[in-house]
């Protein structure tokens, strides 16, 4: 007796469809791996189909059937897929090497963007060279003025005493023999008037770059000497060069 209902209820096309419903929809919940899943579908298409073959509808009816529920399991199989989103890596960027420090040195090279005249000057106390420096002499044809730029090597404890030797030189560095190299030198710029550099009248402007520290006080009284000449110096020291390398100073 119990073999008969248990034979009824398993050849009942319904109980095989319902089983294959749940089955599918279990694969669909997204809680199970997507291989799991469509081992649900195929083992849904396989009940399904048998339950279909339980009807007694007919071979044709019985294979158009089996056909649209396997397209309606593989459509199921499609939307609990993997979606893959292909993202193209970014582009490779070129690294950019750190901004190298300026030396004191280059800031005395570079600082100015005018035409220049380059080069060294003894600096001498009774006949005897005492310091060797290097110079540029600015022309700037713009205001029809010439100014100095003077550079001391780095920890000279002559320094000061070279800074106070350079008040009555500086007329020969800026009108000695660089003058003579610059005569009869001209101006070609388009447009403007041919005008000649030894024409140009020294401003009173010196730059001085020096490695040594130099003092405040110290600095006060050379600047003081220096008006006592009627010239105009400006000391650019260390605080120059950290000033200058900094970032958040405007280059």
């Amino acid at each position: 007796m119990w073999g008969e209902k248990i034979y009824a209820l398993i050849s009942n096309p319904i109980l095989w469809g319902f089983i294959a419903l749940v089955l599918a929809a279990i694969a669909m919940s997204g809680k199970l791996s997507v291989a799991f899943s469509n081992l649900l579908i195929v083992v849904a298409f396989a009940l399904g189909c048998f339950g279909i073959y339980r009807l007694g509808q007919g071979l044709h009816f019985t294979i158009i059937l089996c056909l649209v529920l396997g397209g309606l399991l593989t459509l199921v199989s499609w939307w609990i897929a993997p979606t893959q989103k292909i993202t193209s890596l970014p582009a490779a960027t070129e690294v950019q090497e750190p901004e190298k420090l300026k030396t004191l040195h280059d800031l005395f090279l570079t600082d100015f963007e005018k035409t220049s005249a380059h080069g060294n000057y003894y600096l001498t106390k009774d006949g005897n060279v005492t310091y060797t420096v290097d110079y540029i002499i600015w022309l700037d044809m713009d205001s029809k003025t010439k100014y100095l730029s003077i550079f001391f090597l780095a920890s000279d404890l002559l320094t000061l005493q070279a800074c106070e030797f350079l008040i009555p030189k500086y007329d020969e560095i800026v009108n000695g023999n660089i003058q003579s190299l610059l005569k009869g030198m001209k101006s070609t710029i388009p447009g403007a008037q041919i005008e000649t550099f030894d024409e140009l009248i020294f401003s009173g402007r010196i730059y001085i770059y020096h490695e040594t520290y130099l003092l405040p006080r110290r600095v006060e009284a050379l600047t003081a000497k220096y008006k006592e000449h009627s010239l105009s110096p400006q000391f650019r020291g260390r605080d120059y060069l950290i000033m200058k390398n900094s970032p958040i100073y405007e280059k």
